[in-house]
């Protein structure tokens, strides 16, 4: 254990107890998790985890988006949370870290999740779907415009969890559970 840091013992618990935490509100068992060690990794191990979903191929759509055709975005509504979280997890952390990266991390809601695996797995609602992203990195921004090429975004359409998000926020939030 490096000075001023958490034992890989503490680490490992914590991690263990925050996904499973996660996949039991979510009512998905945490299929996979692999901790994996190397004495490059100085502060602590790389942690893999997944939960895998499936549904019946029939009620799965895979078509090209066509003009006039809607774009929806539900679930969480968008904070700054995840506001640089892509590249946040990429730079180099220290002690103060805590006090200034805090926006960088998304703040999971389990409930919110819940419902959006429920709304999915109804076949009269995944049978209308032809494309669907989650809002990982670089959030609305990168989402929708993976969608399809020439997308206009209304960003003041966009459900706030609270008021005074700029355009910049809005745009890149990686807040979770948005579909």
């Amino acid at each position: 254990t490096l000075e001023g840091k958490l034992p890989q013992r503490k680490l490992a618990q914590t991690a263990a107890a925050g996904y499973s935490s996660y996949g039991n509100q979510i009512g998905l068992a945490t299929g996979h998790v692999a901790e994996i060690y190397h004495p490059g990794y100085m502060a602590k191990r790389m942690e893999i985890g997944a939960v895998i979903g499936a549904a019946p191929i029939e009620n799965v759509r895979r078509e090209r988006p066509a003009p006039g055709d809607i774009i929806i975005l539900l679930g969480g509504k968008t904070g700054r949370d995840g506001c640089g979280g892509a590249t946040g997890s990429s730079k180099v952390h220290t002690e103060a870290s805590i006090e200034t990266c805090g926006a960088e991390v998304q703040k999971g809601n389990a409930p919110t999740e819940r419902k959006l695996q429920r709304l999915f797995r109804s076949p009269e609602v995944s049978r209308l779907i032809k494309k669907c992203n989650d809002f990982g990195a670089g959030g609305v921004s990168v989402a929708i415009g993976e969608l399809a090429a020439g997308l206009y975004i209304d960003l003041d359409l966009v459900p706030k969890k609270y008021a005074g998000l700029d355009g910049t926020e809005l745009a890149i939030s990686e807040s979770q559970e948005r579909m």
